[in-house]
């Protein structure tokens, strides 16, 4: 029949038709309505039907929630609610607010039923667990409520476990209405599964097996790097062995395992194990990571920026120690999120230059990446919170520390071979070297051998030289002394041939007597000079007075020199050559007599000081120039303001010399302008002098 509009069908035969139609669809309607509100009053999910042979049962696909931002509602609230079924398992991320959750149970069959649910992640705070005691409860007093979480210990859950279990009993045929509240200042999720004894046994060994394997493996990695440290002394093998340590712990805190060992202690500090524990991962990762790539040659700006990252990780435990959890672990999340795009930039950076450590450290580091992207994900509830997702951060982690250790093994061996290839090379080269140094040596020892020999012939001809002059010395010394015998016979003679000689005769005849004595001793003298540097020079040791020496140089001064004054009121008996400590108290007259002007006096004091005998002289004369100072007593040597001066040098350093051969000394001990003082110290003679 085609179709027609309304208003052109038959009136009467149409509408009654019409109402009978309407009528019936409408009771079936309201039928359907009133079965289905006796079959799930409220309920928008089926229940979960308890069959012992299905085990374990999922409550994924069976739950409803309802968010609580007061965090204030109470069970008798909650039961007057709104639910939102969920499609799967609960997942609301990081959130300050509570989380109301329920779902139908129903025991189908004629038998009764033991259970036991196991709720998950095992790091949740809190749940506040409430099973109806009845099939239609009328308030919270038909509920019985049983509570667990990380932050409860483990001796105050109804099944003391460090899973989140929760125990009921269901008689045959009953439907029971389930409501959880759950808080937590980690990620929010909710989801379980319902075991009977013997399938929760089962699964709780796979589990502890799975988990068993995966400590065991970080154990191992740890143990291994801790021996390898304590052998090589290598940072890196320490960084690695924390690194590995600190993800041991944060996985068995994450899991919960940590409450089994810690069972009362764990539930009060189980973020601060979680905070401390990835910070540390952290912080060693980052260490561990510029020593494997090598970084501080490589990159620096890579090294400072990632050490930069890994010193900021542990001060996310700060707002932890406060009791702020989520804000520590926001902090975390945010500074290992750049730390790890920090960690893959510069190691992609550096592959691509064709880094062969690095490319290995990608390779290792992806399953970490992947484990953490993934971990990331499910805490925000951008993934479901599956026993897959909870499991794979797991698992990849473990695979991203074995194959991060056989990447530092592979590190080693390289290592190794470049050792080995350099003591190789390093033993060529030094054989090589040795080869060298031996042929330099044998040429060294032949022109050696060669310079010895020149310079024994040289000494030969200094020292036959030498003999040649003191040969000459003596034959020069054997004829001045005729003409001077002469000359002091000569004055003899004139002293007998005198009838009578008067004062003034005698005292010039004694003054010539003594002049020729003088010049006697001056030749003898400058003849030696040339000696003194000879070990093998004699010296004539006699006892005599220093003080009366120098009385009587001062007498046989000519008159129209300076005045002397000589201040020696005691005897200073000294061990010595007489005419060559004379010749040291002339000279050094002859000095200042020179340098001291003619107006100024010249002062002597000879006297004993500290059981040493002192002959000390001043001139009132201009000084000595700080920078001649240090060669007055050298041979030769003239100040440059002295050379107007008649001389050759010779004074000060035959007196020098000679006090040298008496064991004493000659110093200056005074150079300022207006006062030049010399000083000769000689050893005191213990015997008295003769007079």
């Amino acid at each position: 029949m085609p179709f027609m509009p309304l208003h052109q069908l038959p009136n009467r035969q149409t509408a009654s038709r019409t109402r009978l139609w309407l009528w019936a669809m409408a009771l079936l309607l309201l039928a359907g309505m009133v079965s289905a509100r006796a079959e799930e009053p409220g309920y928008r999910q089926p229940p979960i039907d308890l069959v012992a042979a299905q085990t374990p049962l999922s409550i994924s696909g069976h739950l409803e929630a309802m968010r609580d931002p007061t965090g204030q509602m109470t069970l008798a609230d909650a039961l007057s609610a709104t639910f939102l079924p969920i499609p799967l398992t609960l997942g609301a991320g990081y959130t300050s607010d509570a989380v109301w959750v329920r779902f139908r149970l129903r025991q189908p069959g004629p038998d009764a039923g033991h259970w036991i649910l196991d709720l998950l992640p095992p790091i949740i705070d809190r749940i506040d667990l409430y099973i109806a005691t009845t099939d239609k409860p009328h308030g919270p007093e038909d509920f019985q409520r049983q509570s667990v979480g990380s932050m409860v210990p483990v001796p105050e859950h109804r099944v003391a476990n460090s899973n989140l279990l929760v125990s009921f009993n269901l008689p045959p045929g009953a439907v029971r209405d389930v409501y959880a509240r759950v808080t937590s200042a980690t990620v929010v999720s909710f989801r379980g599964a319902i075991f009977d004894d013997r399938s929760l046994t089962a699964t709780v060994s796979n589990h502890s097996l799975f988990h068993g394997l995966i400590y065991g493996s970080f154990a191992l990695v740890f143990i291994f790097n801790v021996l390898w440290f304590i052998w090589l002394r290598e940072r890196l093998n320490l960084y690695y062995a924390g690194y590995v340590l600190s993800l041991l712990i944060n996985h068995m805190a994450i899991s919960n395992t940590l409450a089994s060992l810690m069972p009362e202690t764990f539930a009060p500090t189980s973020k601060l194990w979680m905070s401390i524990s990835n910070a540390t991962s952290l912080t060693c990762g980052a260490l561990f990571v510029v020593t494997f790539l090598r970084l501080r040659e490589k990159a620096p700006w890579g090294r400072a920026t990632i050490l930069t990252l890994g010193a900021l990780c542990p001060l996310t435990v700060i707002p932890v120690l406060f009791g702020d959890y989520r804000s520590g672990a926001t902090a975390g999340q945010f500074i290992g999120l750049a730390l790890i795009i920090a960690d893959t930039s510069f190691s992609i950076k550096l592959a691509l230059r064709g880094d062969i450590l690095a490319r290995r450290f990608l390779i290792a580091f992806a399953p970490a990446l992947c484990g953490g992207g993934v971990s990331i994900m499910r805490a925000l509830g951008l993934i479901p919170n599956t026993w897959w997702t909870e499991q794979f951060y797991f698992i990849a982690s473990l695979l991203h520390i074995v194959l991060m250790n056989i990447s530092m093994m592979t590190r080693m061996r390289d290592a190794e071979n470049a050792r080995r290839e350099a003591q190789a090379t390093a033993l060529a080269a030094s054989h090589a070297a040795e080869e060298r140094a031996l042929r330099i040596i044998d040429e060294q020892t032949r022109e050696l051998v060669s310079a010895k020999r020149e310079v024994e012939a040289a000494l030969a001809a200094e020292r036959q030289a030498a003999k040649d002059q003191i040969q000459f010395i003596d034959m020069i010394g054997h004829e001045y002394r005729t003409p001077m015998s002469v000359i002091r016979a000569g004055i003899d003679v004139m002293e007998l041939s005198a009838a009578v000689p008067g004062p003034s005769q005698t005292t010039l005849l004694d003054r010539m007597r003594r002049s020729a004595d003088r010049l006697v001793e001056l030749i003898e003298v400058g003849l030696q000079r040339d000696r003194f540097d000879q070990p093998s020079l004699a010296v004539d040791l006699r006892p005599l007075d220093l003080a009366r020496l120098a009385r009587d140089v001062v007498m046989e001064l000519p008159p129209d020199g300076p005045d002397v004054l000589v201040h020696a009121p005691e005897p200073v008996p000294v061990h010595a050559d007489l005419l060559l400590l004379r010749t040291v108290v002339i000279n050094l007259l002859d000095n200042a007599q020179k340098y001291g002007g003619v107006e100024k006096p010249i002062e002597i004091t000879v006297g004993i000081e500290d059981s040493i005998a002192i002959f000390r002289i001043t001139d009132r004369g201009p000084g000595i120039p700080p920078s001649v100072i240090p060669h007055i007593f050298d041979k030769y040597y003239r100040a440059p303001r002295a050379r107007t001066v008649v001389g050759i040098g010779l004074g000060l350093y035959l007196a020098h010399k000679i006090a040298i051969l008496h064991k004493g000394k000659l110093e200056l001990e005074s150079g300022d302008p207006g006062q030049c003082m010399f000083r000769l110290c000689l050893p005191v003679f213990a015997n008295p002098v003769e007079g």
